[in-house]
């Protein structure tokens, strides 16, 4: 890789250009100064070692019966760190070792050696080989990869959502589709195919597809006839009538040529059954009615035609205004309907009659038509306003959902409330409840959501409720709570003994626990402007704890080291016992002036103290004071609220 760094006379930007081409290179060099470097490859002993780490984990785990066939093996990838990740990858893949199978792909790397790139063509080679050895449903899935704009990160949910729509994922006994889709993106990731692009405590929601493996991927779709790029309509029109199955079009690169539609072109898309369009769209009348997957990005969309795409299976737009029509039902197999925009949405009538209809993604605080109570084959519910009455007491029938987000601009009355969690208890299949409230706060003082059935999401991964303030952590979130991962809890107190219940959570990860006021048995306190001068009473049996951030009150911000040291000292060592020897992080946060009272608010931290073990010292962090919340002169009260942020980690 060739890349060209050129800074700008005076105040300006710096532009980088990579680029393989090393004659593009030298002209740029020339034109605008002696800016090129070229990226070394990797040395003999840094190729060992990403090696073992992309295969086995770690950097010494290769046995000594291949180690002359893996140096031969890592002599052929020639440095590139790609290259050696996935023939890495493509060995582990293996049920086991065998020195014949190494020998087999060691044979299969070699070149021409009147190759004009050398390094190129490896780097070719080897993806061939690790395309070669996908079964044929990942191949498919692989080549999928090519409808996406180079660079794009491509989130999980949206690309295993078109896998299934497309009929690329074939059913397995017990599981659904989406959960099958799940472990080919997973297989696709392990195999160095796709990159990470966002990870979520281990989980990655979101990837990306290597510039190198993008080409590969588009010569492949070309010469098989799977997928077609185009960044005009004119690159259209040359092409046969019969060839386009499936289409990136993406005007915003380059001027986008002429944009009116003609015959040629309408036929030429007559069949094409998948398309992702950015920038203007083109009228659905001229869309194929053959459309499985339509991907749609613009200013202003228009959709009011969109039910004579009888085949569609998968709709994902988004824009600043979309146009859709009164009635959709003649969508009968749209399965995904996905839509996001800025102005104000109005839903067809009918969007409960479509049978297949298994993923409703909606703007925030999207009304709904009445019956949703119809949409039962419903897995996944986002952006359901919850003052929708009518809908909140239909909720219950959805007993398929997984994932279910709902929000409330203004503050439920004690009915909805109860409505909702009526609701609620009913929908034993849910993995990821997030409930928020936009604006003002909801106080469930009552404690309706903590009444609910003993426990009522058993499989629940993800629970989330944002502004809604309860007394206390509900009782059903216990030890029943097996899979619960991310748990995000506003409560207006907390005790030990739920501190303790919160600890015992097995896979529990992420915790985010916003207390309003704690009582004196929980040490968690800071009364008046002194801190108590103890760890918080049940933090060891945490497990899995590896950072804790505290928010006391002080009028003068001084941290005792001493105190800090014997208070967490002892916590910390057990966490090391059980953790071999890992360390839990104290985070502290002194708030050297003074706040005005704000229960429901978040007090600006004005200085940031991290408690090291091993230095058995605190530092100090002086952070920004523009929080408009900074006040000074004013006692603190001793009820002020503060926040407890946990977080753990596998």
């Amino acid at each position: 890789m060739i890349c060209s760094a050129f800074p700008e006379n005076g105040m300006g930007c710096i532009v980088i250009v990579s680029t393989q081409n090393e004659d593009l290179s030298a002209k740029l060099s020339r034109n605008y100064g002696h800016f090129s470097y070229r990226m070394k490859p990797l040395t003999d002993h840094e190729s060992r070692i990403l090696f073992s780490r992309s295969m086995f984990g770690s950097e010494n785990h290769c046995h000594s019966r291949f180690r002359e066939v893996s140096d031969a093996i890592l002599s052929e990838c020639s440095g590139i760190p790609l290259a050696i990740i996935l023939i890495a990858r493509l060995l582990a893949s293996r049920p086991s070792p065998l020195r014949e199978e190494w020998e087999g792909i060691r044979d299969s790397m070699g070149i021409q050696e009147s190759d004009t790139n050398p390094t190129w063509e490896r780097m070719r080679q080897i993806l061939y080989l690790s395309f070669k050895d996908l079964p044929h449903h990942l191949r498919t899935c692989f080549l999928n990869l090519g409808i996406y704009p180079e660079d794009s990160e491509i989130h999980r949910s949206e690309l295993i959502r078109q896998w299934v729509a497309e009929g690329f994922v074939h059913h397995s006994p017990g599981q659904n589709l989406e959960d099958v889709a799940q472990s080919y993106f997973s297989e696709l990731i392990n195999r160095g195919l796709i990159q990470p692009a966002n990870t979520n405590y281990g989980e990655v929601v979101s990837c990306r597809v290597h510039d190198a493996i993008l080409d590969f991927i588009l010569r492949s779709c070309t010469e098989a006839n799977f997928v077609s790029v185009a960044y005009n309509l004119e690159e259209i029109r040359g092409q046969n009538e019969y060839k386009i199955r499936r289409l990136l079009l993406d005007p915003r690169i380059g001027d986008g040529g002429d944009t009116a539609i003609s015959g040629a072109t309408a036929t030429t898309l007559s069949h094409v059954r998948s398309l992702q369009l950015f920038g203007e769209p083109l009228p659905v009348l001229f869309l194929s009615k053959y459309l499985r997957v339509l991907t749609l990005e613009a200013q202003r969309v228009d959709l009011t035609a969109v039910g004579q795409l009888f085949q569609l299976r998968y709709l994902n737009v988004s824009a600043g205004a979309i146009d859709l029509p009164t009635q959709i039902q003649g969508l009968q197999h749209l399965a995904t309907f996905q839509i996001f925009c800025t102005s104000e949405l109005r839903l067809p009538s009918d969007i409960a009659r479509l049978p297949s209809l298994r993923h409703l993604i909606l703007p925030l605080g999207t009304k709904l038509p009445d019956s949703i109570g119809r949409m039962k084959p419903l897995c996944t519910l986002e952006g359901f306003d919850l003052l929708d009455f009518r809908n909140v007491k239909d909720l219950g029938v959805l007993t398929n959902l997984r994932d279910l987000t709902l929000y409330n601009r203004q503050v439920p009355t004690e009915t909805e409330i109860d409505a909702l969690v009526t609701s609620l208890g009913k929908l034993c299949n849910l993995r990821s409840l997030c409930i928020c409230s936009v604006g003002q706060w909801t106080h469930d003082l009552n404690d309706r959501l903590g009444s609910l059935s003993h426990p009522p999401f058993l499989q629940i991964v993800k629970l989330e409720l944002i502004r809604w303030l309860l007394p206390r952590t509900p009782r059903w979130i216990n030890g029943d709570l097996q899979s619960l991962i991310h748990l995000n809890l506003r409560v207006k107190e907390t005790s030990t003994t739920e501190v303790r219940i919160l600890g015992a959570l097995p896979l529990l990860k992420d915790l985010n626990l916003w207390v309003q006021s704690c009582p004196q048995e929980l040490t968690l306190s800071y009364m008046d402007t002194e801190w108590s001068g103890t760890a918080p009473v049940g933090i060891e049996h945490l497990l899995n704890l590896r950072e804790m951030q505290l928010f006391p009150f002080s009028d003068s911000g001084s941290v005792d080291n001493d105190r800090l040291r014997r208070a967490f000292t002892g916590v910390i060592e057990a966490h090391g016992r059980s953790l071999d020897g890992a360390v839990l992080l104290v985070l502290f946060h002194p708030i050297p002036m003074t706040f005005a009272e704000d229960p429901l608010g978040t007090s600006c931290v004005v200085s940031r103290g991290c408690f090291d073990p091993m230095k058995n010292s605190v530092s100090h962090k002086q952070l920004s004071k523009g929080s408009p919340r900074y006040l000074s002169g004013k006692k603190p009260a001793s009820s002020l609220p503060f926040n407890i942020k946990i977080s753990l980690t596998a």
